[in-house]
């Protein structure tokens, strides 16, 4: 995260994919799901690169589990809530039933 005279924002990510829409923004899509898989297309992309459906499961866990203590490290680092509701509300957060 960055901090500006308008608050804390998502630090941006270069090069992980080309701007193929010509949006002139960085974007990262999964597969042909676009920016917000579903379970099943996670796991068709684990089935792509050779992971098994446990092991699919395990790191969507660990993404999910990591994602969710984001409004913690925010308060930790006293990021104003105006500032943390804008921006969880650009992550759209997987729950565990896999609901996006």
């Amino acid at each position: 995260m960055i901090r500006s005279k308008q608050g804390w924002h998502l630090t941006q990510a270069y090069d992980l994919l080309p701007d193929v829409s010509n949006n002139r923004e960085h974007v990262l899509h999964f597969g042909t799901s676009g920016t917000t898989p579903s379970m099943d297309a996670l796991y068709a992309l684990g089935k792509t690169f050779g992971i098994s459906p446990q092991m699919t499961r395990a790191i969507i866990d660990e993404v999910i589990n990591a994602v969710s203590g984001f409004s913690t490290q925010c308060e930790a680092y006293a990021v104003p809530a105006e500032n943390m509701a804008r921006l969880i509300g650009r992550m759209h957060l997987l729950d565990k039933k896999g609901v996006h």
